[in-house]
Parts: C-alpha cells; structure tokens; sequence
C-alpha cells in the first residue's frame, strides 16, 4: 500500500511537491539574509568592531525596506515598464472569458487582466497575494495560442499568483539587492579610510591574538563582499526554477489538460 499522500508507484503527490518546494524557496530565502547579515556584522567590525551589531541591523532594515517596497509597488513598476493596458470585455472578450474559467477552476478570485500590445508571445504575473492578483498577456501571444494553449499559459500565470510566488520573488530580489548595495557603500567608503577602526583594534591587541582574529574577518569579508552577490544571485536563481517548475505542474493540474500547456511552452 502507498504511504498517504503518494501516487501510484511511490510518486509524490502534487501537494507534497508543492510544501517540499515551499520548503526549499524558504530555506533558500533565509540563507540569502542570513548571508546579508554576516556581511552587515562583517562590515561593522571593520568599520568599529563596537558597532557590528548595528552594521547588521541596517543591513536588514536596508532589506526589509526594498521588500516592502517591492511588495507594494511591484506590479506597477512591472505595468507602467511594459506599457500595459487593462483588458475590457468589450476589446478582449476572449482573454478575459478564458481568464474568468481558469481563476474558477483555480480557485481564487478573478485577477485584473492587462494587455501588452507587442508581437512577441509573453506573459507574467504580479501582485502581492491572490486577491490582488495581476496577469498580463501580449496581444501576440492571444494571436497566436488557440483556446487549450491560452488556458495552460493562463493557468501558469494563475499558479505563480496562487503559489504567493511574487512574495518569494520580491523578497529575495529585494535581498539581493541589499547585499549589493551595502557592498557598493562599503567599497566606496572603505576608500575614506573606513577600515580605521579595524585597524586601530588590531594594533592595540595583546599578543597578536586579536590581530590574528581580525585579518581572518578581514579576509572572510573581502570574500564575502565578492562572492555574496554571485552567491546571492545563484540561490535566487534556484527559487525561481523550483517556482517555474511548480506553476507548470500546478497549471497542468488546475485546467485538467497539461498538453495545452505543453503545446504552449
């Protein structure tokens, strides 16, 4: 007998998939601040080993801030730089009937529904939560997907929302963001004659000791000020794979025909 909540042959099931990879993007998410964070402490015991705690916090109230930021105001940002239109049912009867099934079939509220006027076939989705829920179409991808297409790509977009996709999304973007910006401040301030502090601690140490200790931070922070943003970037990467992967499942399982999406993709 199959272990509840497998599928026949020891598949796990869509729900499973689902929290394995909400697991994953979180632990994947807080390694990227916990990453912000060393390096906030790691800068503030260069900078005066009494403030490393304050270096740190700034460092997360910098990244809290571009969260809150994004999390407000990225659908907007994302409409007003593609040029898109809200659709009306009287212009975009089509997309807005197949958008109005989909969100039934997925149970969640119908979100607003946005036009691009560009040949090239794309779509995406934005918003905070399902309720505030954005989906954006091309006119060139209405034009060319028949119904079944529409729908899984449609769905795709539709899972993203339902998944709180954009939260993991904007968060780590904001994340990554403050890891750069923070190594950005100190390279241009280190110049200033910032490393002073850690310098002064160094010299007055007894025995060496506390030298030592100091050029090993130094060193863990001038590999951290290079490595964190490619490091940053690869587990932001990784998220949204596992996020791409699970809106094609999730799609596939919300219109009941995973060929359309196949056919579309």
């Amino acid at each position: 007998m199959n272990n509840p909540g497998q599928e026949a042959g020891g598949r796990l099931s869509l729900l499973d998939w689902k929290a394995a990879n909400v697991r994953n993007s979180w632990f994947l998410a807080f390694g990227t601040i916990a990453m912000l964070a060393l390096l906030g402490w790691l800068i503030g015991q260069a900078v005066n080993p009494g403030s490393a705690s304050v270096f740190t916090g700034i460092a997360l109230l910098l990244a809290a801030g571009q969260t809150g930021a994004a999390y407000w105001f990225s659908d907007k940002m994302a409409l007003s730089a593609t040029g898109a239109r809200e659709a009306t049912v009287e212009e975009h009867r089509y997309l807005v009937n197949v958008t109005e099934a989909v969100a039934m079939g997925a149970g969640v509220p119908v979100p607003k529904i946005y036009v691009i006027d560009s040949p090239e076939p794309n779509a995406f989705a934005t918003g905070r939560n399902p309720e505030h829920g954005v989906v954006a179409v091309t006119t060139g991808l209405m034009e060319l997907l028949d119904r079944q297409e529409l729908e899984g790509v449609v769905a795709h977009e539709m899972a993203h929302i339902k998944n709180y996709d954009m939260l993991f999304g904007s968060m780590l973007a904001a994340t990554v963001g403050a890891i750069i910006l923070l190594r950005d401040l100190f390279l241009r301030s280190s110049g200033r004659g910032m490393w002073a502090g850690g310098g002064r601690r160094s010299s007055s140490s007894r025995g060496g000791k506390g030298g030592g200790g100091n050029a090993i931070m130094g060193l863990l922070l001038v590999v951290l000020l290079i490595a964190a943003p490619l490091l940053a970037r690869l587990l932001q990467m990784a998220v949204s794979r596992k996020r791409e992967f699970l809106a094609d499942a999730s799609g596939a399982y919300i219109t009941r025909n995973p060929e359309g999406l196949a056919r579309a993709l």
